[in-house]
Formats: C-alpha cells, sequence, structure tokens
C-alpha cells in the first residue's frame, strides 16, 4: 500500500477546517429560509426579485476642473531657492499635468506648504514677490476644496469603493470593515488640515478599495430590503391560516417558528446588525458630505437616494418581525432555538 503524502493529508484537512467555519451568505440563508418555510406551508414560493444597480454617477459628471494658474519667467526664476520653483517645474511635465486624482492632491498641499516657506524667505529681500504668493495661496487654498472633492469622487478606489463590492457583509466575518470606516473618517478629515503622509493616504485608498465596504453595505441592505418585502407579503396570508386553536400550538406551528429562528434569528438577523452597525460608523461622514458645497450635485443626490434607501431596509425587516411576532403570539410561542433531540 503506498504511503500517504503528508502534505496532501495536510491540505484535505485544512479545507475541511475552513469548510466548518464558513458562513452562508445572505442569498443562500434567504433562499433556503424561504423554500423551509413554503415546504411546510405547502405553498408555491414567490419569485425573489433582486435589488436596482448601484446608479453611481459617472465620472464626468463628478470631476470638476481646476484652473490653471500662470508664472511668467522672470517669477518663475526668481523662485529658485524656494521648493515652489520645483513643484512648478513638476507641473508642468506630462505627468504634471495629468495627474491621478490622489497625485494631485498631494501635489497642491505641498504647494501650499511650498507657498508659506517661500513668503517668509521673500519677505524681507523681495516684498512685492512674498505679496503675490501670499494672493496665490488663497487662490491654492479655494482650490484645494475642488481637489480634495476630485479624490473623494473620482479616485479610483473610491469608486470601486462605491460601486462594485466583494461580497456580501457576513454575521461575523467582517474583519476590514473597521479599518474602512477609518479609512473613510480619515478622507473626510483631509479637506481640514495640511498635514499629509504619502504613505498614510496611499495606505488608507488601498484599505477602501481593499474593502469596498460601502458597495457590500448597499448591495446586502438593498438586497434584504427587497426579499424581505416579498417575503412578508407571501406569508401573511398563509401564516394566519395556521391553525393554533385557543392558542395552542399546532405542529406545523412549532416547525414554523423553528424555522424562523434557525434562519431569521441565527443567520439573517446577525447580518442586519453589522448592516446597522456599519451605517451608523460610516453615515456621519456621508451626511455631511451631502451638504458639502465642494462636492457636485449628482454626489449629493445620490448619497441622499442611498439614506433613503436604509430607511426602505429599516421598514423592511420590521414588518417582518412584526409579521412573525403577531404569529408567535397567536400561538403562544417564543422565538427560542429547537429543541435538541
Amino acid at each position: 500500500m503506498p504511503a500517504h503524502n503528508p502534505l496532501t493529508l495536510w491540505n484535505v484537512l485544512w479545507l475541511m477546517l475552513l469548510g466548518g467555519c464558513s458562513q452562508p451568505d445572505v442569498p443562500d440563508s434567504i433562499e433556503e429560509y424561504q423554500a423551509r418555510l413554503t415546504r411546510v406551508l405547502d405553498i408555491t414560493p414567490v419569485t425573489l426579485p433582486s435589488p436596482a444597480p448601484l446608479n453611481f454617477p459617472s465620472r464626468e459628471s463628478l470631476h470638476v476642473d481646476v484652473p490653471s494658474m500662470n508664472i511668467n519667467l522672470r517669477e518663475f526664476y526668481a523662485l529658485q531657492d524656494c521648493e515652489i520653483g520645483t513643484l512648478v517645474a513638476e507641473r508642468n511635465t506630462a505627468l504634471g499635468r495629468t495627474p491621478h486624482p490622489s497625485q494631485r492632491f498631494r501635489y497642491e498641499t505641498r504647494l501650499i506648504n511650498a507657498l508659506d516657506a517661500c513668503i517668509d524667505v521673500l519677505n524681507n529681500e523681495k516684498p512685492e514677490l512674498a505679496e503675490k504668493l501670499a494672493e496665490w495661496k488663497q487662490q491654492k487654498l479655494q482650490q484645494r476644496d475642488t481637489v480634495w472633492a476630485n479624490l473623494i469622487t473620482t479616485s479610483e478606489a473610491m469608486r470601486l469603493a462605491m460601486t462594485l463590492p466583494r461580497g456580501w457583509i457576513q454575521q461575523d466575518l467582517n474583519p476590514d470593515a473597521g479599518a474602512a470606516v477609518n479609512a473613510i473618517g480619515y478622507l473626510n478629515k483631509l479637506k481640514s488640515t495640511l498635514s499629509l503622509s504619502v504613505n498614510e493616504l496611499d495606505e488608507q485608498l488601498k484599505q477602501i478599495e481593499s474593502s469596498r465596504l460601502p458597495a457590500r453595505l448597499w448591495m446586502t441592505q438593498d438586497y434584504l430590503q427587497v426579499t424581505l418585502t416579498e417575503l412578508t407579503a407571501s406569508l401573511a396570508e398563509p401564516l394566519n391560516a395556521v391553525s393554533c386553536p385557543e392558542g395552542r400550538a399546532s405542529d406545523d406551528a412549532k416547525i414554523l417558528r423553528n424555522v424562523f429562528y434557525l434562519f431569521f434569528i441565527e443567520q439573517i438577523q446577525p447580518v442586519g446588525s453589522n448592516i446597522n452597525q456599519y451605517y451608523y460608523q460610516i453615515q456621519p461622514v456621508l451626511t455631511q458630505w451631502q451638504t458639502d458645497p465642494s462636492l457636485s450635485e449628482s454626489f449629493n443626490v445620490f448619497l441622499k437616494e442611498r439614506e433613503l434607501k436604509f430607511t426602505a431596509y429599516q421598514k423592511a425587516v420590521s414588518d417582518h418581525v412584526t409579521l412573525w411576532q403577531r404569529f408567535l403570539k397567536r400561538c403562544n410561542l417564543s422565538p427560542t432555538a429547537p429543541a435538541a433531540s
């Protein structure tokens, strides 16, 4: 008999361990939930709808052009002793003229800080030029708000995070969600600070792109909203027809209670709790962005629509729970775990 390959055995054991820890995705739980209920109630399952796509505005509708600031050669040569001279030269390269939103934001921040340093150097030697640099600084500070807005709405990381989810919100395996919440908060604070770490900005954008928390959150929320709404409507009459004479639970009523517990309470409700948790963690920033004058109107409208979708999701969950509360009360049952056999 040939000897076992220890590596192969280890791989098998590892796969078994992973399989034992896996969780069903929300659609799997909803579909099995419906299948069990319709089987007990002896009714035909309705076709569960799919949520509408995330209609994030186009990049063209979100991007705002930032006017260029011209400098003549005499002024340019007068700035060669300042870092700003090097920055102006960088801006005139092909890469400088078409930077990514994050590169442009870093450049504008460096430029404002360099203007401050250069003004200090020129105040005594060339006061007229220093005064002109102070005017440039004020213009650049105003433009930086627009550059920040372009970072928020047109950078690849943020667009992916708001349009293309990677998977669903899980019952408890969401290890990157907290870091994504912090990363979104970091981007929000960048507007009001001139202190900027290049490496930190890149890391936070990578975290946002990797997690894609907003899109995952919205997709899961929308799916639960449309499917629970449909399930609630389709179950109302069949559940009302289940016999519970004088408040005594029939066998079918007890089975239905068990199905409700095993799938809704144990699998679907924990996902809903995470949706609520992450929503309330990122919503303060999204609410602030809704009224930020630097951000485009189409982006503000999108965020307001997402807020309305969350309200609809909450109502769908509440209506479904109310349906079951009435049924369980009528049959003198509580939503407890099935008794071990």
